[in-house]
């Protein structure tokens, strides 16, 4: 499996992304990656329901919440419990889970001169519990990652990573190591990071970072 598969429940919608296709579908089966978007207060119930369709495929599951739910809502341990992580931002908005869309889907599905493959993304949030999301863009990549990993939140007991590092055609290796150097000095000293490369014409000279932070907490929560 291979596919990687984004159910919208704002839209009610299903997305799959494959290597060399984009395309609707109705099913969640054979994705090996299911990212179930836009999950509030008032959809929560259908989410745990696709959440439990997906894991049943056994596909990796993982949730973005928009709005505010509180933690202690049982819906919320339900889905915390089924699904493999649930993907927190301080904005909490569609925009911020269009972001967190563009993240995971561009390191797999666009060109780059670091490529990862969904198996990667997987190994970062299989059984990740918490994981926290920001996302900066700035003149230099070290602005960028600084201000993402702010939008995380304190990171420093993340265990996992998965680093989008986006520029323009004009790219420099300094640019990806700079990124990359922000966020382990910030990480666990044995937190695994792993990042990508995409290009992005339309950010010109300036480079966006994106920053998926996985608290390894599944099943302590």
């Amino acid at each position: 499996m291979d596919d990687f598969k984004i159910i919208d429940m704002a839209g009610n919608q299903e997305t799959q992304f494959t290597h060399d296709t984009f395309r609707r579908s109705g099913f969640t089966e054979n994705a090996s990656l299911t990212l179930i978007t836009n999950i509030t207060e008032s959809n929560i119930k259908d989410a745990i329901r696709v959440a439990e369709s997906a894991k049943a495929s056994e596909s990796v599951t993982a949730g973005s919440i928009s709005g505010s739910i509180n933690p202690l809502n049982q819906n919320m341990k339900r889905l915390s419990d089924i699904a493999d992580a649930v993907i927190l931002s301080p904005g909490k908005t569609e925009d911020s889970s269009r972001r967190i869309i563009e993240a995971v889907s561009d390191l797999v599905t666009k060109t780059g001169f670091v490529n990862i493959d969904i198996e990667d993304v997987n190994e970062i949030l299989r059984d990740a519990g918490t994981v926290y999301f920001g996302a900066g863009t700035a003149e230099d990549s070290r602005t960028a990652a600084k201000i993402a990993c702010e939008m995380c939140g304190n990171v420093s007991g993340a265990k996992r990573f998965l680093v989008n590092i986006t520029t323009g055609t004009e790219v420099m290796l300094r640019d990806m190591s700079d990124a990359a150097n922000v966020i382990e000095m910030k990480a666990d000293p044995e937190a695994q990071v792993i990042w990508g490369h995409v290009m992005d014409d339309d950010l010109g000279e300036k480079v966006r970072v994106s920053v998926l932070a996985a608290m390894n907490d599944k099943g302590k929560l």
